[in-house]
């Protein structure tokens, strides 16, 4: 910092706001806790009020400071203007030069993360007119949709928490994957903060639940109860909706409620949740790979499963019907999870008894032509080396198996769209790829949610692995299904192929987003206050500065690393695997249970250089804004302050403010990049196309991350 300032006091004007002194206009805040491993220090950066001299880490190497644009808008003469009018010039520049950009918010406590953006103080992904600057992907396929759990029930604005299906899996969510491959949205970046947070806390769970005697029930009755719901819905009035309820799970489940309440909707809410959560009557489809399993073993269990989805059905229908959610935090994991089933069942599935033969049904899959279409789509998307195979197994693979075919119950409930959100889906998206797939058949499913597929030529990862994360931006890759590929050949480590492998990499949290900083250049925070009665000349040069437009400028990007006709100088040799090490009392009995870690081969500039990929950094995608952003002029040496490429990256180990990686024009350079952060253990944002130079810049800051990659 520079030298210490005499006391200050603001001139009695809303926009002469006083600042606090331990805080450093248009900086990220100091990390208040020591650094991660391989993190970098933490220097404290200049104030803007102060005059601004370039900073450059000595670790950093110094670039000549790229020209800035200024803004194209006329300078107003206020030589005859009061204060109040000069401000309000002020205000008006200010204003215009911040309209159209994402601004992060949200809200941290002991209990809640939550991050939010708005434009001009609305919603991207409700108000139509910002819909295109929204950051979720398009939807490639309507089977996709089953990734995320958006569909469950009735919209009712007292439900946001039940609705809220992020407990059930962090990539439940619309668009978890950003629009780069390897990246996240805001919403994923949320998440996976979150849970993070939420894993490290000792939380005590009270979960309140029933045993009463409840009727007993054969598979036909079950069967024939929820045909009628899916034809006829609930009863129309309350009486008959609570005597319907009644016949279902007897008296006992009102047992302790009055008896004009019986007939209000969270009465019967109440007495279905207490009904589901008791875990030692039914089972917590989160805890199990397949669905379907569950219902096929026994006749018992087939009762058993049709009697939870009945249930669950009956407490979809009657929650938008409440006017109280004052119960909804009773609504954890595994009463979302069954809600979810009981939504894809009623979509998907059609049992019917068969009458040829007592006790023996059919099963009906309504959505088997969008599953099979979906599958193809993901091969195609995914550049399925064996997509022919594909296309000619899935013709039939129905037929045969109404016929009495066998087959995966993975594979069982991708065709009958009966799978849980997020990884689930996800997972039995690739492993039915390979199950249709005779080069691949003999490796059966996944035996991880985050297992990666090493085919002869190349790899696909989940964008939970940290080389999907860190692969997603080689040239050629794809996203979907939260898979990305396909990616580098494994070089070193695997004696045979293909095979399903699991790499494993340490979780690194991001504590530092204590409060989101997004204070930006509003106009009620960029004048610094001025000294005890100050001087006509030190007022009006103070306003002179934020009044002159030539003092706003828009920062140009760095030159790109390569030309299109250019070789590029960064190349991907491969990836080579270790053997996790166990201790000597623990073998792997099965080779699918081991573990490894991984490290990434590239050439640069003809020199090998091996990435250790230790952390699982987030990359998280840069949300659109609406065009370019100008900074004054005395916040423009912090936003290019530190700009470097990623062949320097190696021997950094400090820098001040935030470090922008160019990574233009190669993504065998960001590959180079990303790679960096997983081995120094560094969270980063990724600039995508629709966000200008300086709104990644501020996104970066506001949520106090130390790396952006300007692609």
């Amino acid at each position: 910092m520079g030298e210490d300032k005499p006391k200050r006091k603001s001139l009695g004007f809303s926009f002469f706001k006083k600042k606090d002194k331990n805080k450093a206009e248009g900086h990220a805040q100091p990390d208040s806790q020591s650094p991660p491993p391989y993190a970098a220090s933490v220097s404290t950066p200049v104030s803007v009020y102060e005059k601004p001299k370039p900073q450059i880490s000595k670790a950093v190497p110094t670039h000549e400071v790229p020209v800035a644009r200024p803004i194209t808008v006329d300078a107003i003469d206020t030589s005859t203007m009061t204060l109040e009018q000069r401000l309000l010039i002020i205000k008006k520049r200010v204003d215009e030069a911040r309209r159209g950009m994402a601004i992060f918010g949200g809200v941290r406590s002991s209990t809640e993360f939550k991050m939010t953006v708005t434009i001009d103080g609305k919603n991207p992904k409700t108000d139509p007119a910002l819909r295109r600057y929204s950051d979720e992907l398009p939807c490639e396929h309507p089977s996709f949709k089953l990734l995320e759990a958006s569909d469950i029930m009735k919209e009712n604005g007292l439900l946001q928490q039940i609705q809220d299906y992020s407990e059930v899996d962090p990539e439940a969510i619309p668009s978890y994957q950003g629009q780069v491959p390897g990246t996240l949205s805001l919403a994923a970046f949320n998440n996976e903060i979150y849970w993070y947070i939420k894993s490290a806390d000792v939380e005590l769970r009270v979960t309140f639940w029933l045993s009463p005697e409840i009727p007993p029930f054969q598979t036909p009755a079950l069967i024939e109860l929820l045909s009628v719901r899916r034809l006829i819905g609930l009863p129309e009035t309350p009486k008959e909706r609570y005597d319907s309820l009644l016949k279902l799970v007897g008296p006992g489940c009102f047992a302790l409620s009055g008896e004009d309440d019986v007939y209000e909707p969270e009465t019967q809410c109440r007495a279905l949740i207490n009904l589901l959560n008791n875990s030692d009557w039914w089972i917590n489809f989160t805890t199990i790979s397949s669905v379907s399993r569950t219902m096929s073993q026994t006749a018992n269990d087939t009762a058993n499963f049709l009697y939870v989805v009945l249930l669950a059905t009956e407490l979809r229908l009657r929650l938008p019907l409440i006017k109280d959610n004052s119960f909804q935090s009773a609504i954890r994991e595994k009463i979302k999870a069954d809600l979810i089933v009981a939504k894809r069942w009623w979509d998907g599935m059609n049992l019917t008894l068969n009458p040829a033969s007592s006790g023996n049904y059919s099963w009906h899959s309504l959505v088997y032509e969008q599953q099979t279409a979906g599958l193809i789509r993901f091969a195609e998307l995914m550049n399925w080396p064996y997509l022919g195979s594909v296309r000619s197994k899935i013709e039939t693979i129905y037929r045969d198996l109404r016929s009495g075919a066998t087959i995966s119950s993975q594979v069982w409930d991708w065709l009958f769209g009966l799978c849980l959100p997020g990884k689930y889906y996800s997972f039995k998206a690739m492993s039915a790829l390979t199950t249709f797939s005779p080069e691949t058949e003999r490796l059966g499913t996944a035996p991880y949610y985050d297992s990666g597929l090493v085919l002869k030529d190349k790899t696909y990862w989940r964008i939970t692995s940290v080389l999907g994360r860190v692969l997603g931006a080689a040239p050629g890759v794809r996203a979907s299904l939260d898979w990305v590929g396909p990616c580098a050949v494994v070089a070193r480590g695997l004696p045979k192929v293909p095979e399903w492998v699991k790499v494993t990499a340490r979780l690194i949290p991001h504590t530092d987003i204590t409060s989101f900083d997004a204070d930006l250049d509003n106009a009620d925070n960029i004048i610094p206050a001025i000294g005890d009665n100050p001087t006509a000349q030190e007022i009006n040069q103070v306003l002179q500065n934020y009044e002159n437009p030539s003092n706003w400028m828009i920062p140009l990007p760095p030159n790109p690393l390569k030309r299109p006709n250019e070789k590029d100088k960064y190349e991907i040799i491969g990836i080579e695997l270790k053997k996790n090490p166990v201790s000597i009392e623990v073998s792997y009995a099965d080779p699918l249970d081991t573990t490894f870690s991984a490290s990434l081969l590239m050439k640069i500039d003809g020199a090998a250089v091996t990435y250790n990929l230790h952390a699982n950094s987030l990359f998280l995608c840069s949300h659109p804004c609406t065009g370019t952003h100008a900074v004054h002029k005395d916040k423009f040496s912090n936003v290019r302050r530190n700009i470097v490429t990623p062949n320097e990256l190696k021997g950094l180990n400090a820098w001040d403010g935030i470090l922008l990686v160019n990574v233009q024009g190669s993504g065998n350079a960001e590959v180079a990049a990303r790679a960096w952060c997983s081995e120094r253990g560094w969270h980063a944002l990724v600039k995508q196309q629709k966000t200008c130079f300086y709104c990644a810049w501020e996104q970066a800051r506001q949520i106090h991350l130390r790396v952006v990659m300007y692609r």
